[in-house]
Parts: C-alpha cells; sequence; structure tokens
C-alpha cells in the first residue's frame, strides 16, 4: 500500500504500517468493490457511514 509521501514543511515525516488514517465511506465503498478495501476500526466509525450491512463491515474489523 503507497502511503501520503513525507511533507518535511508541515512536520509530517510519513505514515507507516499500523498508523491510522481516515478515509471517507464512498471511497472504502469503491475499494470494497475493487476487491482492495482495507482493514477498518469499527469503533472509530460513526454508525451513519455505515455504507454496507454490519456483517460486511465486520469482515473488515480491526480488533
Amino acid at each position: 500500500m503507497t502511503f501520503s509521501p513525507p511533507v518535511p514543511g508541515y512536520g509530517f515525516p510519513r505514515l507507516k504500517a499500523g498508523d491510522g488514517c481516515y478515509r471517507c465511506a464512498l471511497q472504502w465503498r469503491e475499494t470494497h468493490e475493487a476487491g482492495a478495501a482495507p482493514k477498518i476500526k469499527v469503533s472509530a466509525s460513526h454508525e451513519r457511514a455505515a455504507v454496507h450491512p454490519e456483517d460486511v463491515l465486520l469482515t473488515y474489523r480491526i480488533a
């Protein structure tokens, strides 16, 4: 997976494996439909952002 490049001027070194990042629900759905959806932290997601049934989201759940 490619993460955002470093931006030294803003003190942003770079995301690395294990870092959390935000993805809007519609982008997540597009990646799911393409077979490449990332894992999600359900406890950090708002219920109104659910764009799939709960059983689909739980398949991608991070503990």
